[in-house]
């Protein structure tokens, strides 16, 4: 296994967990506050409560459906030059014709993210359908799946792990996120306002922590250009969250921030897929 990044940047990434672990334990356990769910659009449209935020979860299902066509793309690419050329450049990752060397292992690392960004339009619409703690739950389930598939993928690239290595944090992260969902829920279903977050949040914001941190890094198949310009969306959405009512009022009703947000993160996810792009 190779570390092409240098040992400040992992020394920094190292530090910037902990200190994140730190502050989380000091804190002490973190509930979901019942304000969260009152978002500030509630305007129905063709029967359809709270419209504009249940709508909006469409560009989630259409950026992830076209991320996993073009990752299922690349891998046919891959498999029909393994059998021209012999299974060694595939196996070896040295897919010839396109813009980058791929494996599977990064292709299955992506097809997660994907897939995790599609699920998280129809899990979201539910929750905003109803906004509640339970419904919340099929909000934040598919976007841990997310979290790991990029975050899997992304370190695969820059830290050049083996086929296995990058195997074994999938399913890490995968699990650690969908744990850290299902233990705030099981909190909130033992006693009602006492879920805790903070494993969560160690998902969310370490996800986000580690593509910033190695966006600096170079690597094969994501540029910096690509990485950046997905964090700055995720964060301006991460704004426009917090920024629900200002936002509705600032536009004059035509839009609330929360609905933004939505877009917002799915125009991040949609960069990731300028990555996969063949040579002509």
């Amino acid at each position: 296994m190779v570390l092409p990044v240098p040992r400040p940047v992992l020394i920094l990434l190292a530090l910037a967990a902990a200190g994140l672990l730190v502050a989380l334990t000091v804190m002490g356990p973190i509930t979901q506050p019942e304000a969260y769910h009152n978002f500030i659009d509630t305007r129905a449209w063709l029967g359809i409560p709270n419209a504009a935020d249940v709508l909006s979860n469409s560009a989630f299902v259409l950026v992830g459906a076209f991320g996993l066509w073009r990752t299922g793309a690349l891998a046919l690419r891959l498999r029909s030059i393994g059998s021209a050329g012999g299974l060694a450049p595939a196996l070896a990752g040295q897919s010839r014709g396109l813009a980058h060397p791929v494996t599977p292992v990064d292709l299955l690392c992506l097809a997660t993210f994907f897939a995790g960004v599609l699920l998280t339009g129809p899990g979201s619409a539910w929750y905003h359908i109803e906004p509640n703690n339970t419904t919340l739950v099929w909000d934040r389930l598919p976007m841990t799946i997310a979290f790991a598939g990029l975050v899997a993928a992304v370190v695969t690239d820059r830290l050049r792990l083996t086929s296995a290595v990058s195997l074994a944090l999938l399913a890490a992260l995968v699990t650690a996120g969908l744990a850290s969902v299902l233990f705030w829920h099981f909190g909130e279903l033992t006693s009602p306002g006492t879920g805790d977050l903070r494993a969560y949040i160690v998902v969310q914001y370490g996800a986000l922590l580690v593509a910033i941190v190695l966006a600096f890094t170079r690597g094969r198949i994501f540029s910096r250009a690509v990485l950046a310009s997905a964090c700055i969306a995720y964060a301006v959405a991460k704004v426009l969250e917090t920024t629900d009512a200002p936002v509705f009022r600032l536009t004059g009703q035509l839009v609330s921030g929360h609905t933004l947000k939505h877009l917002a993160a799915a125009i991040g996810a949609a960069v990731i897929i300028t990555s996969l792009r063949p040579r002509a």
